[in-house]
């Protein structure tokens, strides 16, 4: 896999930001959090212990005088000291205060204002206090802070939602890689153009021993394989599935220029990067419309039916007579010339195995033009690939100079 593709992301100055402001929210969580629950806490506790003792040291007293005062005394130096429970972030001790000994109002809001119901007599009363806590500040600001980068952690390393090409990409490297990996790699894979993902899915397809997935998308990343158009992709399959060609060499095919190549071995030739070996008499027969589309325009009006070209089969007959041709074949061509069946049947055999060496789509390239000669209502025939971009054996460009 392309290791700069999925390494971490770089900390950029944005995501600096966005950390710090969630570990600031984190922090209002947490004390926000952590006061709420000292409030119920200490709401239950001065609940249950408060109603009674009020009621007692009251009982005999409804006035506002110095009794009243003392006994706020008394109980603001019992709730000097209250021990609570709280995990986030760790609060263990606060005081309280009474701030209206008895009061007929029950609203008073306040995050840090403990409203206590009680009874004296028949009537209903409530006494509200202020709370505090110590707050451990450097726990605060800290505690907060391993719960943050979890999360943050948990963001980064859960796998996002796929689309409908990820989850169809995830399919095929299930087969060879783990769930969370293969997700990985989907997502990651999921911007390829659909020509770098079909060959991902042919080299899966097509490779017998475990395939090295890293190694694989890096060659898939590379501008020589993204590059790639329908056609090239059609060559690069050709290459890889029919020649059995190595990736490294079927891409080397799918790459090269539409050319066509006569090598100085007999019968081969090498068309579009990719060699191939034609049988004996429709490769001279090739080469000989080759050396005409060198020379000329490259076309040959086939011979009327009742009449032979002898003079036109001089060329073709030098080159099987150089190059080893069926001696049936010279002699022929030497007794009758060139005839239009024969350049037919030639044509047609030619035809038939370039499209079996490279496909009916692909072959189209490497056939013939055909054009009707109106004055005599014949055919005449030539390659259709330009000259220039036809190669001849040296020996024989030499010769036609």
């Amino acid at each position: 896999m392309s290791t700069k593709a999925l390494l971490p992301p770089k900390i950029t100055n944005k995501g600096v930001l966005f950390g710090a402001t969630i570990y600031g929210l984190f922090i209002l969580l947490f004390w926000g959090y952590s006061q709420f629950s000292v409030k119920q806490q200490l709401t239950q506790i001065l609940q249950q212990q408060l109603p009674a003792k009020l009621q007692s040291a009251l009982y005999y007293t409804n006035d506002n005088g110095p009794v009243i005062q003392l006994i706020q005394q008394n109980i603001d130096s019992d709730l000097n000291i209250l021990t609570v429970s709280s995990l986030l972030p760790r609060v263990q001790q606060c005081s309280a205060t009474v701030i209206h000994l008895m009061s007929k109002d029950a609203n008073q809001s306040g995050l840090k204002l403990i409203t206590i119901k009680w009874k004296l007599g028949h009537n209903q009363l409530f006494t509200h206090l202020a709370f505090d806590c110590d707050t451990p500040w450097i726990p605060t600001l800290f505690y907060p802070l391993g719960f943050a980068s979890v999360l943050l952690l948990l963001g980064y390393l859960l796998p996002q939602p796929l689309t409908t090409k990820g989850q169809q990409i995830r399919q095929h490297l299930l087969q060879h890689l783990s769930v969370y990996r293969a997700h990985q790699l989907a997502q990651h894979l999921s911007v390829c153009s659909d020509i770098q993902l079909e060959l991902l899915k042919h080299l899966l397809n097509h490779t017998q021993h475990k395939p090295d997935i890293s190694n694989l998308v890096a060659w898939l990343e590379q501008p020589r394989v993204s590059s790639l158009d329908e056609t090239q992709l059609t060559w690069f399959m050709l290459a890889s599935d029919k020649y059995k060609l190595s990736k490294e060499q079927a891409l080397d095919v799918a790459l090269a220029p539409p050319t066509l190549i006569f090598t100085e071995v007999q019968n081969q030739l090498i068309i579009h990067g990719l060699p191939v070996t034609l049988l004996k008499t429709p490769y001279f027969y090739y080469l000989w419309y080759a050396c005409l589309r060198y020379q000329t325009d490259g076309w040959y009006l086939n011979p009327p039916i009742n009449r032979s070209d002898k003079t036109g089969a001089k060329m073709l007959i030098d080159l099987m007579q150089s190059s080893g041709g069926h001696s049936k074949a010279i002699n022929d061509l030497l007794d009758c010339g060139l005839r239009a069946k024969t350049l037919d049947q030639n044509r047609n055999k030619l035809k038939a195995e370039l499209i079996s060496l490279l496909g009916e789509t692909l072959a189209q390239d490497y056939l013939f033009d055909t054009d009707r000669d109106l004055k005599s209502g014949r055919y005449r025939y030539r390659l259709s690939l330009e000259a220039q971009k036809i190669t001849l054996p040296p020996t024989l460009t030499e010769q036609l100079k």
